[in-house]
């Protein structure tokens, strides 16, 4: 019995799984985030905290991602990557926002 146009496109999906990519806003919102702190842009509180708010929900976006990608026996190289990134840029943020709450 031939496979209908979507099953083939099902069967093609799983006999190649693409690899997980961050979505474009995703990226430039760490591109912004990451600038904003080499250049010392950052002097409220309250602009920290939604970042590292943001930075939160997308490590947990991508260790969910992460951890369905591995259960199917795919590498992920290129998403620890991002989680990696991310990690450091919370720290970074979060290392700025203690140094901005000694100082008031």
């Amino acid at each position: 019995m031939p496979l209908s146009e979507y099953d083939e496109l099902m069967y093609l999906d799983l006999s190649n799984p693409v690899p997980y990519e961050l979505e474009y806003y995703d990226r430039q919102s760490l591109k912004e985030i990451k600038e904003m702190a080499l250049n010392h842009e950052y002097t409220d509180a309250s602009t920290i905290s939604e970042h590292l708010l943001f930075l939160e929900h997308l490590a947990d976006k991508l260790q969910q991602i992460l951890h369905n990608e591995e259960s199917a026996g795919e590498s992920a190289m290129v998403l620890r990557e991002n989680l990696k990134e991310i990690k450091n840029l919370y720290n970074t943020l979060n290392f700025i926002l203690n140094g901005i709450n000694q100082a008031s």
